[in-house]
């Protein structure tokens, strides 16, 4: 192998990629021993060593090799699925009343998964390619923080903000790694009080079926985007109230199978005074452009049907919607109904549970739909 003859002026600290030096092709005979005096010859260097070397320090090699950048690992589906499915009884922080809604949450979450058939439920194009590395990532109202502990493991050198309005995710600080921190409130007091990161400063906001939690989606849309840095990714998964129905083929029917539903006539009105959008998965993305977010598309349509009737990776989907829609909606009833000050007798309210319960149960090609709703940030300049 022939020295490398290296230049002597030292205008260019970092030596060249293309300075590397010429092998010889492989062959069967031993090499040739050189010619030169001992004086003369020297050891060549790896090419690794050979980019990392300064010109006017190439009597010594660096202690240590750079240290490459933060590569996320893609876990497996089984990995993930895995790690899904905490049992919450081995939580002894949990109370007993709240074991129902965390089972809830890890089912919903597991069941997503699931039916996403993707290595992780985030969908934001960056976090994709290994070019992607955040450095503050913001969860909006993040149940028992189950997806706020994939993130962090996902991006170990990323700083995790989770927002929640109950004690829930601190219950799991065992469980929590050392990149995550919570916040207690809602999205709106915690931006009140300046308890969020500072406009402009966020890489990657995500929240998952806010439906029954978020008040005031236009505000928090807009307060939301104005968080991110240039750049940043804003990713938003949620639904609506409606229920459609396929027909014997598979074709989707125009026809909404809610409508004329009454049970769901007098939620949505309770839970409109009361700021709630039950339509907010359609609107989503009207809501992102006009906050100023660019490139917003739907990156991801997912259909939750009632029941196992679908394809295999869908039964786990079907089998917690039949289990836990009933229930949640016949709690949030009572609670919007009681709320909004509207008074029914007896013979209504049992008349309306019946309704919830026959209307949301397994049935043959009913589904409800899931939007998956991305747009990122673009830098401001000049007077635009």
């Amino acid at each position: 192998m022939k020295n490398i003859v290296l230049p002597p002026s030292t205008d260019h600290p970092v030596l060249s990629p293309t300075t590397r030096p010429v092998l010889p092709p492989p062959t069967d005979s031993p090499p040739k021993t050189s010619t030169d005096s001992p004086s003369k010859t020297s050891t060549p260097l790896p090419v690794a060593e050979l980019r990392t070397l300064s010109l006017s320090t190439l009597g010594s090699l660096p202690s240590s090799p750079p240290r490459a950048r933060y590569q996320p690992r893609f876990p497996s589906i089984a990995e993930v699925l895995d790690e899904y499915t905490e049992p919450v009884e081995d939580v002894p922080e949990v109370p007993y009343e709240g074991l129902t809604e965390h089972h809830r949450l890890h089912s919903q979450t597991h069941a997503l998964t699931t039916l996403m058939q993707r290595p992780h439920p985030f969908h934001a194009p960056p976090l994709f390619p290994p070019t992607f590395h955040p450095r503050l990532i913001l969860h909006i109202d993040c149940g028992t923080g189950i997806l706020t502990r994939h993130l962090a493991r996902l991006f170990p050198h990323a700083r995790i903000l989770a927002t929640e309005d109950s004690p829930a995710p601190m219950l799991y600080a065992a469980r929590t790694p050392p990149n995550v921190t919570y916040l207690q409130g809602t999205f709106h007091a915690l931006l009140a009080a300046g308890r969020l990161p500072a406009e402009g400063t966020v890489d990657y906001i995500f929240s998952q079926l806010l439906i029954l939690r978020m008040t005031g989606w236009s505000a928090y849309v807009q307060g939301a985007s104005r968080l991110l840095r240039a750049g940043g990714w804003m990713e938003v998964q949620e639904t609506t109230a409606t229920v459609w129905r396929r027909d014997a083929k598979g074709a989707c029917l125009d026809a909404e199978v809610t409508a004329g539903w009454k049970w769901l006539e007098a939620v949505k009105g309770a839970a409109g005074r009361a700021g709630l959008d039950f339509d907010c998965g359609d609107e989503v993305m009207g809501r992102m452009v006009y906050a100023g977010l660019e490139g917003v598309q739907t990156v991801g349509y997912y259909e939750m049907p009632f029941g196992t009737w679908g394809e295999e990776h869908t039964w786990e989907m079907g089998r917690h919607m039949v289990r836990w829609e009933k229930e949640v909606h016949q709690q949030m009833m009572e609670r919007f109904l009681e709320g909004a000050g509207v008074r029914l007798g007896p013979l209504a309210m049992r008349q309306l549970m019946w309704e919830t319960r026959m209307y949301l149960g397994a049935e043959k090609g009913k589904y409800r739909a899931l939007n998956v709703v991305t747009g990122w940030k673009r830098e401001r300049r000049g007077w635009c």
